[in-house]
C-alpha cells in the first residue's frame, strides 16, 4: 500500500492542514516491541533524502490491541512519538549518521540512549491531548488554529 511506500508520489504519508491552507508533510513509522526488551522499539528505514515531511510520527505497539475498529482498541497498547525534521536531522549530525541513506532507530520512552532517543518525545496514546500537541514544534500550533 502507499503508506508503506513513502505514500502518495512517494513524498510522504500524509500533510497536517492549517486552517490558511498551508500544508505541512508527515511521516509515519510503527514498530512492534524489540525482541526480549520490555518497552523498546525498532523502526526502520527513516529518510530524509527525497522527501518533504517536517513532521515524524513513530507508533510503537507494546502488545496486540483488542481491535482495531476504534481508539479505544489500541490507546491501551500504543506509544506515539514524535520528532520535527530539524531535530531529527540534528540527532543524525550529532550521531555523525547519513542524512542521504536511510536510517534504522531503536527508541525506547524515556530514554535518551540511542542515536535518537534524546530528540523525541513520547506519549502514551490514551494519554494523548491536544495540550500535549500545542507543546511540539511552532509551526504545530498554527496547525491547531492557534
Amino acid at each position: 500500500d502507499c503508506a508503506q511506500a513513502g505514500g502518495l508520489h512517494g513524498r510522504g504519508d500524509g500533510s497536517l492542514v492549517a486552517s490558511d491552507g498551508r500544508a505541512e508533510g508527515i511521516e509515519i513509522k510503527g514498530a512492534g516491541l524489540k525482541r526480549e526488551k520490555k518497552c523498546s522499539f525498532a523502526f526502520k528505514s527513516i529518510r530524509v533524502r527525497g522527501t518533504s515531511w517536517k513532521h515524524l510520527f513513530l507508533l510503537g505497539r507494546e502488545s496486540e490491541p483488542v481491535g482495531w475498529s476504534t481508539a479505544s482498541d489500541v490507546d491501551g497498547c500504543m506509544w506515539l512519538c514524535y520528532v520535527g525534521r530539524d531535530r531529527y536531522k540534528q540527532a543524525l549530525r550529532e550521531a555523525d549518521r547519513s542524512r542521504r541513506e536511510p536510517q534504522d532507530a531503536t527508541v525506547t520512552p524515556g530514554s535518551s540512549r540511542s542515536w535518537l532517543g534524546g530528540a523525541v518525545e513520547w506519549v502514551r496514546l490514551e494519554d494523548l491531548t491536544r495540550e500535549w500537541w500545542e507543546t511540539k514544534d511552532p509551526s504545530v500550533n498554527s496547525m491547531c488554529g492557534n
